[in-house]
């Protein structure tokens, strides 16, 4: 049965979507570019860190349901199938046969965006519905948002008060990714 020629355009604009998600060129420029053009307007850290992470939100969000509704689609499911096959030719195969926390998810999540956590999930169990997919990347997105409003706040104080304090959050922010990375590392370490 053939698509529509808007069925194949809303997959094309989805996977653009994607695309500049997991893109950490594309996706931190306009990010960071909400920010700097919030504090330049306002010059209020709250704002800043509000806009931070409402991008983040939004975007987050959008390219979560994006991603889980294009799960659903035929090319998709051969992807996954190239990815499982792919995968497990170089020696990974416990990547899709094992389990991830929540933690690890959010890790992911932070270092690559909520579509590469899905994509995963959906790998390691390909009948995961659409609304399965959908809360999980929900639940990621606000995740991702909270450790951007943090970090957002981070950089916006530190651009017109730099104290201790903001040096502090500053740190903080670097610990959080240094813990997804921590987690990453020993979920792949377990997983080997």
């Amino acid at each position: 049965m053939r698509q529509s020629p808007f069925r194949h355009l809303l997959t094309v604009v989805g996977v653009a979507t994607i695309v500049l998600e997991i893109n950490p060129v594309t996706s931190e420029s306009i990010r960071l570019g909400v920010l700097a053009l919030t504090e330049e307007a306002t010059h209020s850290v709250v704002l800043s860190a509000l806009a931070f992470g409402g991008i983040t939100l939004i975007w987050e969000l959008a390219c979560v349901i994006v991603a889980a509704h294009l799960l659903e689609a035929n090319l998709a499911r051969k992807i996954i199938g190239h990815i499982r096959q792919t995968i497990g030719k170089v020696g990974l195969k416990k990547l899709i046969h094992s389990r991830s926390n929540l933690m690890t998810d959010l890790a992911i999540t932070l270092l690559m965006g909520s579509p590469a956590t899905i994509i995963l999930k959906h790998s390691q169990d390909p009948e995961r519905s659409i609304e399965q997919n959908r809360r999980l990347g929900y639940v990621m997105s606000v995740g991702a948002s909270i450790v951007a409003t943090l970090q957002g706040a981070a950089i916006a104080a530190g651009i017109w008060h730099p104290s201790a304090i903001t040096i502090t959050i500053a740190l903080a922010t670097v610990l959080i990714s240094l813990i997804a990375y921590h987690y990453i590392k020993k979920y792949l370490a377990n997983i080997s």
